[in-house]
């Protein structure tokens, strides 16, 4: 039994070896531009062609011919190009898709994991990007929330390595509020990243905010 819950885990640890890079450029009134890239580890599309397992599936498109299909039915969505790349341990997916709401990027089933909204309220925009849901609390199932012992740290350690979260968000106005990240000078650019070992760390639900005047 133990083994069989740390192949699970195994499989759940290779299947997040994700690292994203996205920048969301907002106009005036509130269509834009999302601009990303995404490495996904080599192990997820082997892991993804030989098991029928939908736990082991790749939690994003693999491929540029992946991508162009999880986007075929949002014609409210443009995708003004796409290119992939790969190197020994990852492939790369780039892409830059025109948005007239961010709801509809969201929409998309192969990225409405992390949901992204943005809300007229009075004279601003509030926007919000889904981070984590942090842990559940209460009692899993056996060994779901057991403490992995030092040998399974130092691998999720070297999983991880490397992989992580780094969102921007451009708004045509100064930014006047956000509750994490951080500013540029001229106050119309946040940034805020996050290391993968972290971010599966994190125990409490975690949402980006930011605002600005319209």
């Amino acid at each position: 039994m133990k083994k069989l819950l740390m192949f699970a885990g195994i499989v759940l640890l290779v299947t997040s070896c994700v690292g994203i890079k996205s920048t969301v450029s907002f106009n005036r009134d509130g269509s834009g531009v999302i601009q990303f890239e995404y490495r996904i580890s080599k192990m997820i599309t082997e892991l993804s062609s030989q098991s029928g397992d939908k736990k082991a599936e790749a939690p994003l498109p693999i491929s540029e011919e992946e991508l162009r299909g999880a986007l075929a039915n949002h014609p409210d969505l443009k995708l003004k190009k796409v290119t992939q790349r790969e190197d020994e341990r990852d492939v790369y997916i780039t892409a830059e898709i025109e948005f007239a709401k961010i709801d509809e990027f969201t929409s998309v089933k192969s990225f409405n994991a992390m949901p992204m909204s943005l809300e007229k309220k009075g004279n601003e925009y509030i926007f919000r990007q889904y981070i984590s849901k942090g842990e559940s609390g209460g009692e899993g199932k056996e060994g779901e929330n057991a403490e992995p012992d030092e040998a399974t740290k130092q691998m999720m350690a070297s999983f991880f390595e490397g992989y992580e979260l780094s969102f921007t968000v451009n708004s045509p106005s100064a930014i006047t509020y956000n509750n994490l990240g951080e500013v540029s000078p001229d106050k119309k650019s946040l940034s805020y990243s996050i290391p993968l070992l972290e971010l599966n760390s994190l125990k409490q639900e975690t949402v980006l905010e930011v605002r600005w005047k319209t």
